[in-house]
């Protein structure tokens, strides 16, 4: 058992430090904060390994030191090569704010909060651990594909399976820890899904302390931990949680590099949005929400000429829909079947579908028991109109809100997605999907009420 947890270890460190190595060398200029870097790190780190176990499986490269260890170190230590070589690199650390605003003495507040979050992170480690897997969604997504590819080290069988067009992310991570474990299990490897709760707590944690004070910050991470449906999802071994992190952190990112100007923010928002369609299907039509915040962040800046703009898009374009064109290349080339569920459907069903769907959406976000009462919250700090006018990250961020929800929406009421969006199986689909965004409410509310909020754009 303790061989076994070493070797755990080992699994989540490699990447880790490969991640490590790599942001520390694109944030060289401004270099982040340790946590952040590491919070970072696992993301990045984790795709890039991911990508690299698909290129070996797609050429039928075996899995052993050479194939895969040796290159992620050889990687690793070129980074790291650079990192201490470059001339450029400063050693002040970005700020973010992290000055306190707390008067002397405990804040017994923080105190409680952050005690609130430590025990359910350790109930949530306990759980991803020791409680077997149950749902279905995990057994037929990602045990069943994952055991395949250790066991046969090969994609062709995957074909076979259900879902054969889905990502390979989360089945390829699973697969990467049980090659380290040297033999098969089910329950380890599900400790990757507490590790990317806690490094997006820290993204998100980082990304108010520009505009809030500790307090604040914290209590954001508060609301966004109150969700039983997070809590959830960090111990089992589906895709949402995965993909939650790297879209609100594409999300943050990109409105971190509005404010920076640094060319760093905006890479990492693209690689994440890039990786974001490696891990659901999802993924690949949230590119064209991102996209979209790109595009009204840079049409309300007046700073940069056109040609000026167009590069911008063309450094977040190339990243995020180069990583989205691979794996959609391999699939296309390899036959894989990419039909899922999605058919148009433009009869008169759709005016009934439409009440529906805004029956099921209301009743998702306010009357179930996944959401604490977050969105009534949201809802009632739409009052602060004068802040939103005025506030350019706000006015972003409820324009992500709008275009996920608009992109469900039109699902649900235009194709047979309805199905599942808003007919018999709302239950279990919506809420996740809802998911992938909801921490962005748990953001806003701290920027609509707090009341040391500063260094918002206006």
């Amino acid at each position: 058992m303790i061989l076994n947890l070493l070797l755990t270890i080992q699994s989540i460190s490699i990447p880790l430090i490969l991640g490590f190595a790599i942001t520390s060398y694109l944030f060289r200029k401004n270099p982040l904060d340790l946590f952040t870097n590491l919070a970072l790190s696992w993301g990045l780190g984790m795709g890039i390994l991911t990508h690299w176990m698909l290129i070996l499986l797609i050429f039928r490269i075996k899995f052993d030191f050479i194939s895969i260890y040796l290159p992620l170190f050889s990687l690793t230590l070129f980074f790291l090569y650079l990192n201490f070589t470059d001339s450029r690199r400063k050693f002040k650390m970005i700020s973010n704010n992290t000055s306190s605003f707390a008067q002397n003495g405990i804040d017994w507040i923080k105190v409680g909060i952050s005690i609130y979050i430590g025990y359910y992170l350790i109930y949530i480690f306990w759980r991803a651990i020791t409680v077997p897997i149950y749902t279905w969604d995990e057994l037929e997504a990602t045990v069943l594909k994952s055991k395949l590819l250790f066991l046969e080290r090969a994609l062709d069988g995957l074909k076979y399976l259900p879902h054969p067009s889905y990502p390979l992310h989360i089945e390829l991570a699973f697969t990467w820890v049980v090659l380290n474990l040297t033999s098969w299990d089910e329950q380890l490897p599900k400790i990757i899904f507490p590790i990317t709760l806690i490094a997006y707590l820290r993204i998100q944690y980082f990304f108010l302390r520009y505009f809030a004070n500790k307090r604040w910050s914290l209590f954001g991470l508060l609301l966004l931990m109150s969700s039983n449906l997070l809590i959830i999802h960090s111990t089992i071994a589906y895709r949402d949680l995965t993909l939650l992190y790297y879209t609100c952190s594409a999300i943050f990112f990109l409105l971190l590099w509005r404010i920076n100007k640094e060319s760093s923010f905006l890479i990492i928002s693209s690689v994440f949005a890039g990786i974001a369609t490696f891990t659901k299907l999802e993924g690949l039509a949230y590119l064209f929400v991102y996209l979209s915040l790109i595009v009204l962040i840079l049409f309300q800046d007046k700073t940069y000429q056109i040609k000026d703009k167009i590069v911008l898009l063309l450094k977040f374009f190339m990243p995020s829909f180069g990583i989205a064109f691979f794996y959609i290349a391999y699939k296309f080339l390899a036959h894989v079947n990419m039909q899922e569920k999605t058919q148009f459907d433009f009869t008169s069903g759709c005016i009934n579908r439409l009440f529906l769907t805004i029956t099921e959406f209301i009743d998702t976000l306010f009357l179930s028991y996944n959401w604490n009462i977050v969105w009534l919250i949201l809802l009632f700090s739409l009052f602060n109109v004068e802040r939103i006018k005025k506030i350019i990250e706000i006015r972003v961020l409820f324009s992500a809100l709008f275009l996920f929800f608009a992109l469900y929406f039109l699902q649900s009421v235009l194709t047979t997605n309805f199905f599942w969006i808003s007919g018999e199986k709302s239950y279990t689909t919506t809420p996740r999907l809802i998911l992938h965004f909801f921490p962005l409410a748990t953001v806003l509310i701290v920027l609509l009420n707090g009341t040391s909020v500063k260094n918002l754009s206006k």
